[in-house]
């Protein structure tokens, strides 16, 4: 019975985890440059992300931020 409790406790946790999130992240810097050149660069950050949960506590994040 006790092995029967168990396994239905690791396996519900296993079955409720994400392995795979993609979502969007974006951001705005909190420090402003001091450079009198002629800079184009945009006030603002954001791109796509990836991750993938490998082990309970080991994630690989991945994203392309322009």
């Amino acid at each position: 019975m006790k092995l029967r409790i168990l396994f239905v406790l690791i396996a519900t946790n296993a079955a409720s985890a994400e392995l795979i999130s993609i979502g969007v992240k974006g951001g705005i810097p909190l420090s402003k440059q001091t450079t009198n050149s002629n800079d184009e660069s945009r006030p603002y950050i954001f791109g796509p992300s990836i991750e993938i949960r490998l082990l309970a506590y080991f994630a690989v994040e991945a994203s392309a931020l322009y």
